[in-house]
């Protein structure tokens, strides 16, 4: 009888090669995962630097900032387009994660993509003229990278505190102050892993 020539692994080169796809996965893993950590936290900046170039672009055509829809008491938060409303936490963080619902609240959307902010009905801003709403100034407003929603605390432009477009970052929670005096050098960051782009 002829014996067969064909041959097969033995346990422990399948052990081996398993321990070695084993350790490469290993190493590899914290890596990839630190580069698609990094692109999300790219993309919400470049998101954020988006937003706030549409409400420049709305300003020079509009001469005002988007708060049509302000109440009176005037600390209109835009909540942007898509996705959850994330939480918040600390000091002065709660007018971060008012519904669109609110009073004092609103869809960007309804100022930048349409020409209809709350409150105040279809073409609220001129939309003939030199002065004039000339949108959409953005085609949507998407959910950052964690599937939550952009805030801008566009009421801010009023008075004295930095105007941040915002994303609450990987933990979904808001963590930067809502009015924050901008000090004499200028300089002002986001608190936690909150992710902004500051217009004033």
């Amino acid at each position: 009888m002829k014996k067969s020539s064909v041959k097969g692994f033995t346990l422990i080169e399948v052990i081996v090669a398993i321990a070695v796809v084993a350790l490469l996965a290993g190493i590899i893993t914290p890596s990839v995962i630190k580069h698609i950590g990094d692109s999300k936290r790219a993309r919400a900046q470049n998101d954020a630097l988006v937003i706030g170039a549409a409400m420049a672009s709305f300003y020079k055509d509009v001469g005002m900032w988007p708060t049509k829809s302000a109440p009176a008491a005037y600390n209109l938060i835009l909540v942007v387009g898509d996705g959850n409303t994330p939480t918040n936490a600390g000091a002065g963080t709660a007018n971060w994660v008012l519904a669109p619902a609110a009073a004092n609240a609103d869809l960007l959307a309804y100022h930048l993509v349409s020409n209809q902010p709350k409150n105040a009905g279809a073409n609220a801003y001129p939309i003939v003229g030199e002065i004039s709403w000339k949108g959409p100034y953005q085609n949507s407003l998407p959910a950052d990278p964690w599937g939550n929603r952009y805030a801008v605390n566009v009421g801010n432009f009023a008075g004295a505190n930095a105007v941040w477009v915002l994303s609450a970052g990987p933990d979904g929670i808001i963590q930067t102050p809502f009015a924050q005096a901008i000090p004499a050098n200028g300089v002002l960051t986001t608190t936690g892993d909150d992710i902004g782009y500051r217009m004033k």
